[in-house]
């Protein structure tokens, strides 16, 4: 029985610093994540049909954005896409190319593309 219980105490020590190391060495949110972020805040402000920005890839040194949207009537895509350039260069993100996808659709449809000076 003490066997038993001194294996349940080192378990359950070994298990409380594993999760520990777990949670404190999550990567944060580095300077271009930040900035995506600010993006995204900044294309939703009163805007109900955009859903947020991100990198269309999951490497680090891509200059592709992607902002998702709601289908929606009326709206004018390729102003959007300008204003979502002057948007990402005021925050420092410069020379992307910004992709306007509908989603929520049966298949993802890339509304309007812009490549930012």
């Amino acid at each position: 029985m003490k066997r038993i219980t001194r294996s349940l105490i080192l378990f359950i020590v070994v298990a409380f610093y594993v999760l520990l190391y777990w949670a404190t060495s999550v990567d944060k949110c580095d300077e271009d994540c930040q900035k995506q972020i600010e993006l995204s805040a900044l294309l939703a402000k009163n805007r109900t049909y955009v859903y947020g920005a991100w990198r269309c890839s999951q490497s680090y040194i891509s200059d592709t954005l992607c902002v998702s949207l709601k289908d929606t009537v009326g709206v004018n895509w390729d102003l959007l896409a300008d204003t979502a350039c002057q948007y990402a260069n005021s925050l420092g993100l410069y020379h992307q190319k910004i992709f306007l996808i509908k989603i929520g659709v049966s298949r993802p449809d890339t509304v309007a593309r812009k490549q930012c000076p």
